[in-house]
């Protein structure tokens, strides 16, 4: 008889750790094995390493505390074990298909063999040879075939192992995501804080002393309601026991002790309006002295006002100083002056229309464009592109408060957006009407605030400048201008 061996390949399988990375990776040769590497440790708590459907309080408590560097850092590697989640899914979802083919196939070579054909001659002959060669071949074929299903139902857990892993990680990196962003709205907060200056504290901290002084007078006002509606019931009460007493009966059995009983009732009650009188005596007084706190907590945050008030005014107008004498040392003690003198007819003064003002600027610029160069207007271009507005907002609000207007930051986004578009395509009249939309309601002095804020805050060079000049210039009337071309010498 010939000897019959299994010939099918090795398959190898290892149940899933609790706590680990499933992994399933082809071996050499014909040997398949499903394997789960081990995974990052410390991630979360319940079940192992990963823990079951949530992280233990206290792991989710100590996350809470850390600081947005440590978060993001922890963000990070959650994203590695992401990914490395998601290729052991997709190893183990191969690993699982190429195991249930494998069975597919052992099954269909199993049915393919027991199928049943008409013996030969030489069949007969040797019949019982090959029933005995029929048997140890459907032996090996249902060993194999049992073999397969094993480790197709264990590449089947590794799967869902892997999935369940991988949701995991995806449930701690949304919780990472949301500690995250509190974190980082507290620190928004504190930096805030951090970046108030003195006169903004105080009025800041007057605010809330006011808030609460409010809150408390209005509990206080509410328990004064409270008490008046008891002693006007018990007043009530005393008033009905006052003439109950008033009221004598006799002669009947007992009169004595009814009217005994009714004067001590009376007394009772007096005993209680007098407490009940107290009591609202009490919060009056002290509805009162919350009357006060709130006062006194009112002229405090005036106080506070008043003293950032003069702050301001006193950084507005070291700003101007600065910026005329910054002009002075950039440009010129005359420039200087044209751009004070600007600033003053400003004020109050109504803007030209679009077309008149772009007119004005047209005639001065034709001249002007034949003075500056290429280079000249590349390097303001390359001024305007890399402009920080955070920087000119500050400049913006501080202007904008010596010219005793208030304006909107987002003007300059659109003006230096414009101005560059101007500077490359020539086309001048974008900006123009940007302008005259954030000077519709104070005039002038709205578009001086705008433009100057670019005189401080970019490096436009003395050509950048004399386009600005230029622009406010041209709103205000044909002197500046000519004050302007004197002063350029064209």
């Amino acid at each position: 008889m010939d000897k019959v061996t299994d010939n099918s390949p090795d398959v190898e399988s290892t149940e899933s750790t609790e706590g680990s990375f499933p992994t399933v990776g082809v071996d050499t040769g014909d040997t398949i094995t499903a394997t789960l590497a081990t995974g990052t440790e410390n991630v979360g708590g319940g079940g192992g390493a990963f823990g079951g459907a949530s992280e233990s309080s206290a792991a989710i408590h100590a996350t809470a505390k850390w600081s947005t560097a440590q978060l993001k850092k922890h963000q990070a590697e959650q994203a590695a074990r992401a990914a490395a989640a998601e290729a052991a899914l997709a190893k183990a979802k191969s690993q699982r298909d190429a195991l249930t083919q494998r069975l597919k196939d052992i099954v269909n070579d199993a049915l393919r063999a027991n199928a049943a054909r008409s013996p030969s001659v030489t069949d007969l002959a040797h019949a019982n040879n090959m029933a005995m060669q029929a048997e140890a071949e459907r032996l090996r074929l249902a060993k194999a075939e049992q073999k397969a299903r094993e480790e197709a139902e264990a590449a089947e857990k590794a799967l869902r192992e892997a999935e369940r892993q991988r949701d995991e990680i995806a449930r701690q990196q949304a919780e990472t995501a949301h500690l995250l962003a509190m974190a980082e709205a507290a620190e928004a907060e504190k930096n805030r804080q951090d970046s108030l200056d003195e006169e903004h504290r105080a009025v800041e901290v007057a605010e809330k002393k006011l808030a609460e002084a409010k809150a408390e007078l209005a509990k206080a006002e509410s328990d004064v309601q409270s008490k008046q509606a008891i002693v006007s019931r018990v007043a009530g009460e005393l008033e009905n026991a006052q003439k109950s007493v008033d009221v004598k009966v006799t002669g009947f059995p007992g009169w004595r002790d009814v009217q005994k009983k009714l004067e001590r009732q009376l007394q009772d009650k007096k005993n209680e309006y007098s407490s009940v009188t107290n009591a609202l005596n009490s919060a009056v007084s002290i509805r009162d002295a919350k009357k006060t706190d709130v006062q006194n907590a009112e002229i405090k945050l005036k106080e506070a006002k008043d003293d950032l008030e003069k702050s301001q005014v006193k950084d507005s107008v070291d700003t101007m100083v600065g910026f005329y004498q910054y002009i002075t040392e950039q440009y010129g003690e005359k420039y200087s002056r044209i751009a004070q003198d600007l600033a003053e007819k400003a004020k109050g003064s109504k803007f030209s229309s679009v077309d008149e003002a772009l007119a004005a600027f047209e005639k001065y610029k034709n001249v002007l464009d034949k003075k500056i160069s290429k280079v000249d207007r590349d390097a303001i271009f390359n001024a305007l592109e890399s402009v920080n507005y955070d920087e000119l907002s500050k400049n913006l609000t501080k202007i904008s408060k010596s010219l005793k207007i208030t304006s909107r930051v987002s003007f300059l986004y659109d003006v230096g957006s414009d101005f560059k578009n101007a500077i490359e395509t020539g086309n001048w009249r974008p900006l123009f009407v940007t302008l005259e939309k954030s000077a519709v309601d104070v005039g002038v002095a709205k578009i001086v605030a705008l433009m100057f804020s670019f005189i401080v805050g970019v490096p436009l060079g003395f050509w950048g400048i004399a386009i600005v000049t230029g622009i406010v210039s041209s709103y205000i009337g044909d002197d500046e201008l000519n004050k302007l071309n004197e002063l350029l010498g064209i």
